[in-house]
Order: C-alpha cells, then structure tokens, then sequence
C-alpha cells in the first residue's frame, strides 16, 4: 500500500472514531459502511492494472 494512502486511512479513521461519541448509533453505523465503501473504492481503483 501507497505511505500516503495509508496516513490517509489512518487519519479519516482517527477522525471518525472521535466523531462516533458524538453521533447516534445509527449515524455511526452508516459511518463504518462509508468508511468501509471508500476502501472498496479506492482497493479497486489500485488494484486495476
């Protein structure tokens, strides 16, 4: 993996774990899906050749 992606991964999760106090249970799951959805994204846009 890209350092630079990496950092970015790390600092949108460090970002999204301070906001999940402050945010429903609900809001947090949708959340996680982004998170999870953008990683999907940015998998796929990396591992195309």
């Amino acid at each position: 993996m890209d350092v630079g992606r990496g950092e970015a991964f790390d600092e949108l999760v460090e970002v999204g774990s301070t906001k999940l106090g402050t945010i429903s249970y609900e809001e947090s799951l949708k959340l996680m899906d982004l998170i999870l959805l953008t990683g999907e994204v940015d998998n796929q846009l990396f591992l195309r050749p």
